[in-house]
């Protein structure tokens, strides 16, 4: 029965019956052919240029499934350890962020949710993205009732503080383990 179902759903697909990425307009492949994606280590380079919304329309459509991801994380971390839904880090974005960013970064921003769109990720607007990018200013300074959290930790040295007197630098993170993927 279990592959009875697994290859009826990779029929559906195939025949366009579940969402699925929008076909790309020459504008937009255009766009994606100038970025520049790849993996190493478990980081994701990512390279991209042009005006705000193509920046953003690079990054959302090339990152979809990982931004994905990571809000699906966020909007649970953040109602597990603040006692807040998601749509009120939302409607603070919207109203203490949004509405002070330049043009350029609503853009990017609205380039962002153009890209995931096209890429099949259809549920999140700016305000989403915007509270994705402002998520640690609202939970831990915003909110009243939570402190910020000694997350992470940096050092460079240079010159005589290293052995050829290039530039060293560190840092690490310590974000709660749900942040961590395999």
């Amino acid at each position: 029965m279990r592959t009875f179902v697994m290859i009826a759903i990779l029929v559906m697909c195939q025949a366009g019956f579940l969402p699925s990425q929008t076909p790309l307009t020459q504008e937009e492949r255009a766009w994606i052919d100038e970025a520049v994606v790849s993996e190493q280590d478990g980081w994701i380079y990512l390279y991209v240029q042009g005006p705000g919304f193509q920046r953003g329309f690079q990054n959302g459509y090339l990152l979809a499934e990982a931004i994905d991801e990571t809000m699906e994380i966020i909007a649970y971390y953040l109602e597990k350890t603040t006692d807040r839904p998601w749509t009120f880090f939302r409607k603070a974005a919207g109203d203490l962020f949004w509405p002070k960013l330049e043009e350029e970064y609503r853009d990017e921003i609205s380039g962002i949710v153009a890209g995931l769109k096209k890429a099949g990720v259809s549920e999140y607007d700016a305000h989403d993205i915007t509270a994705y990018n402002g998520w640690i200013d609202l939970a831990w300074y915003y909110l009243p009732h939570t402190q910020a959290h000694g997350s992470c930790s940096a050092f460079i040295a240079t010159g005589n503080a290293t052995r050829d007197g290039r530039i060293v630098a560190g840092h690490n993170l310590w974000y709660d383990y749900m942040f961590c993927r395999n």
